[in-house]
């Protein structure tokens, strides 16, 4: 339980009103939230804080209580925050805001998009003045070619998450004192995706894309200068499923300008 001041904490004045308390709390609550936030060690404990003094003052009758007797007077009415009895921020976030993006704006992250890669090559002046078409070879996470990104061997059935029944994440309702909770996190047997494979691929071991080396072509127009990017979009390593592919930036140098 806190020692702070529960005003205090959320900074409003004693007199607020229960909606003043409200969007004081979720300012709060979006600053600490990890996606913004993720830089300051102190932020998951900062929210619990938060959100403990939120779940008293915006409570009319724990509020009196506070009101009148203190922490002390919580405690020995056997008083026990919710907000600390969770394991993560994230695990927070969701229960408090909801799994799929509720009132609050945060949501349920989706399928992480796939990593940039940067190649360096390096062209002659002649080339610069010209242009010239030069091939990249790089090495690669990019979706499973035996089995197409699926996770499943050739040829084998894939099934409806029978746990989640299709839907990716597990849900479960719980009354607490900020009232009824919903608690979403992905289902551990299908990873999210809502189906699994009968047979996973024997390439990618189910995870639909692998790592492997590529080599492309790559056009470099004339006039380019030394230390310019060329970027190709979607080339870069493959997302989870149903998430973009990073970029590939190539890198042109040419030392003779030095000279």
């Amino acid at each position: 339980m806190s020692t702070r001041d529960y005003y205090e904490v959320l900074g409003v004045p004693r007199s607020a009103t229960e909606q003043e308390i409200k969007k004081s709390f979720r300012k709060i609550a979006r600053e600490l939230h990890p996606d913004v936030n993720g830089h300051d060690p102190e932020a998951e404990e900062k929210f619990k804080e938060a959100a403990e003094a939120y779940e008293v003052l915006s409570d009319e009758t724990q509020r009196q209580t506070y009101d009148q007797y203190g922490l002390d007077g919580l405690r020995s009415g056997g008083f026990s925050s919710q907000a600390q009895g969770f394991g993560s921020i994230d695990d927070l976030f969701s229960a408090f805001f909801g799994g799929g993006g509720g009132g609050g704006g945060f949501g349920r992250r989706g399928p992480a998009p796939g990593a940039d890669i940067g190649v360096g090559i390096e062209i002659g002046l002649e080339d610069v003045l010209e242009g010239v078409s030069e091939e990249v070879e790089f090495d690669v996470v990019a979706t499973c070619e035996h089995c197409h990104g699926n996770g499943a061997e050739p040829g084998t059935p894939i099934h409806t998450c029978e746990k989640c029944d299709g839907a990716g994440e597990l849900r479960s309702v719980a009354n607490t004192a900020f009232g009824q909770m919903v608690r979403a996190v992905p289902c551990d047997v299908c990873h999210g995706e809502g189906k699994t494979a009968e047979k996973p691929c024997e390439v990618c071991t189910g995870l639909g894309r692998s790592h492997t080396s590529k080599a492309l072509k790559v056009d470099v127009p004339s006039g380019i200068e030394s230390g310019q990017r060329i970027r190709i979009a979607g080339a870069g390593h493959a997302g989870e499923p149903g998430a973009p592919s990073g970029d590939l930036y190539v890198e042109v140098r040419w030392p003779n300008a030095r000279t």
